[in-house]
């Protein structure tokens, strides 16, 4: 299967009693990325409601495309520029974490370490707070990865009376309070302002200030919504690292920035480069306030960062459910059927069955 699955690109089989089409060549995995058709999510996606809600992972359709329209003023390069200063505020204190414990640097979980830093910039720069305990969400996080590879837990009547399921409530719980007080905060901030973002504002602002003025200007954003988000902004994009591999928000950040260090720690010449390169452009001087500008200049840097997120990509995967797929399977397959036409009966008058399995072979088209 694996095999095949490298030379031909494609692969199906049955996950319980669901069939499953893998795609791995990048031409094929186009037309599913390009295609309306593959909107749809599949059910690994339906665990992760009970904390993210209908955010931008597990929404889909109208309301999909509602809410990302919403959010795309706040999704921009330039907005990172107005926290430039709290982005190496939290850098430079795990700089100095890792100089006061030299000993500690012998066998580094970098993992760890760049999720924490990310989570925290993040968690300043969108919800104004400047540290929160992981402890909480690990814990949902662990226990839906366990559910998934459990299939009597995959029931929520049974899940639910689990210590698993009770832990997991109990998380999901603390996370939605710790976030609606964080938005709570910011209508209470942004109502004893006058100036704040109205209507869909054409400016980059900080993602909570547009939630909650898209909120105070009745623009059908719920208080249930923001929340949806903002779990699904922060949290999803940062820890989602032990649930389903195919979500959208595997850690992306902090996952990155971890294999990004392991590899140029194989890699001795690649760092001297890109030492030369920081310290030309930059200069030496470890805060890197006022390097908004200057970061596009490192393109040696730039190069070196896709090329590890090539090897080692954040989002190795995702999941849809196919609707409409002859018109692309057949632009790069010839089908050749292995099954005689006398094989196929109807049953019940609209159903074709056949008496023996429907066996094809895919061949690759050059």
């Amino acid at each position: 299967m694996t095999k095949s699955y490298r030379k031909e690109g494609l692969m199906i089989y049955l996950n319980g009693t669901s069939p499953f089409l893998g795609v791995y060549k990048a031409e094929l995995v186009g037309e599913v990325l390009s295609s309306p058709s593959f909107a749809e999510k599949l059910y690994p996606y339906n665990y992760l409601e009970g904390w993210l809600g209908k955010g931008l992972i597990t929404s889909k359709g109208s309301l999909w495309k509602k809410h990302r329209r919403l959010l795309t003023p706040s999704f921009h390069f330039k907005i990172l520029g107005e926290f430039e200063s709290a982005i190496s505020d939290h850098v430079s204190h795990l700089i100095e974490t890792m100089k006061k414990n030299p000993r500690d640097l012998l066998d580094v979980d970098l993992s760890k370490w760049a999720i924490d830093c990310t989570i925290n910039v993040l968690l300043e720069i969108v919800m104004g707070v400047d540290h929160v305990g992981p402890k909480e969400k690990q814990e949902y996080i662990d226990n839906v990865g366990l559910r998934l590879y459990k299939p009597w837990n995959l029931i929520d009547a049974c899940y639910d009376l689990t210590p698993d399921g009770k832990t997991y409530k109990r998380a999901v719980a603390k996370s939605r309070a710790f976030t609606v007080k964080a938005i709570e905060r910011k209508i209470q901030e942004l109502k004893e302002h006058s100036e704040r973002p109205e209507g869909r504002p054409s400016r980059k602002i900080a993602f909570l200030d547009l939630l909650v003025g898209l909120y105070l200007d009745g623009e059908q954003l719920s208080i249930e919504e923001m929340i949806d988000e903002v779990e699904t902004f922060i949290f999803a994009e940062t820890r989602l690292r032990n649930t389903y591999p195919m979500s959208q928000g595997h850690d992306t950040t902090g996952r990155a920035i971890a294999w990004a260090l392991f590899q140029l720690g194989h890699l001795p010449n690649i760092q001297k480069q890109l030492r030369e390169e920081f310290v030309s452009i930059l200069g030496t001087n470890s805060a890197c306030v006022g390097a908004n500008e200057k970061l596009k200049e490192l393109k040696y840097f730039d190069r070196v960062l896709k090329e590890c997120m090539r090897l080692y990509p954040s989002v190795p995967g995702f999941c849809r459910e196919l609707r409409v797929v002859l018109v692309n399977i057949l632009r790069n397959f010839e089908i050749r059927s292995k099954a005689p036409l006398e094989g196929i009966e109807m049953a019940e008058e609209i159903v074709l069955r056949p008496k023996r399995a429907l066996a094809v072979d895919f061949i690759r088209l050059e």
